[in-house]
């Protein structure tokens, strides 16, 4: 008899232990602030390893031009705050700047949804809203080597210091894209491709990190001393399919521990 008492009580308290973990899990996959699949997020996510987005940045950070669609009775919230600058470029040049733009009304017939649109006055690559930044000229270095392909790398020269992007993966395949201006471009279809940096030989680890892309591939479209600390930051556009947008800030203040991520998707 004791024997089965004592049964019976071991499985109750496995049974609580499994009800409580069930209850903690849940509670984590259903935290608000979970990227909406037509608007702006921000994921800020470890560099080291591929993370999944973590729910505890509320705010946006980074921003960009564009058309969002909009619930019904979904008001938009371009730019909340006052901290934004906008990284404007004039004949290669970067500064960063208070944001000038205008916003417009529309409508999606792909979606059947109202659309609001934000684009700016002048040649701005992203919105930013870090404490760390200020207005005024920004140094910058020419980019020569935009896309990063596996075993290929990228390399900087700045303030003593030499940077180098290179770039791992599978090459699956290539073809030969024709550009806009007749020239004609090898593209590959990349897979489990990561993007590591080095500064004077010393790894600072995975800049990106990407399974796949779907007709996509990564770009490199300003290296610069964003934050005036006297190191280089980068943004990349890396939108993992061609019908998303996708912009990545890695500040070195930050330690290039963060992603910063702002997203659109444009696909019926």
């Amino acid at each position: 008899m004791y024997k089965n008492c004592l049964f019976a009580s071991v499985i109750i308290l496995a049974m609580g232990c499994q009800s409580s973990e069930t209850k903690s899990t849940n509670t984590v996959d259903t935290l608000s602030h979970q990227p909406k699949k037509d608007s702006i997020t921000d994921t800020l996510q470890p560099v080291a390893q591929q993370p999944a987005p973590a729910s505890e940045t509320k705010e946006s950070r980074v921003f960009f031009d564009g058309t969002y669609r909009l619930e019904e009775n979904e008001k938009s919230d371009f730019l909340p705050g006052t901290q934004w600058l906008s990284l404007n470029e004039a004949n290669g040049q970067f500064e960063l700047a208070k944001p000038d733009y205008t916003i417009e009304k529309g409508y999606d017939e792909c979606s059947g949804m109202n659309t609001e649109s934000l684009s700016s006055k002048q040649k701005t690559l992203v919105y930013l809203d870090f404490p760390q930044l200020k207005t005024g000229k920004v140094s910058s270095l020419k980019i020569t080597t935009a896309k990063i392909w596996p075993k290929e790398s990228a390399s900087f020269d700045f303030q003593g210091s030499k940077y180098i992007l290179k770039g791992l993966g599978k090459i699956l395949s290539t073809e030969t894209h024709l550009l806009d201006d007749d020239k004609q471009e090898k593209f590959h279809e990349v897979k489990d491709y990561s993007l590591t940096l080095s500064i004077d030989g010393k790894d600072q680890g995975i800049m990106l990190n990407e399974s796949s892309f779907n007709d996509t591939f990564m770009e490199l479209v300003f290296v610069g001393d964003l934050d005036r600390d006297g190191k280089l930051d980068f943004v990349f556009q890396v939108p993992r399919d061609y019908e998303e947008e996708r912009v990545v800030v890695l500040l070195s203040s930050e330690g290039y521990t963060k992603q910063y991520t702002a997203s659109r998707q444009f696909d019926c």
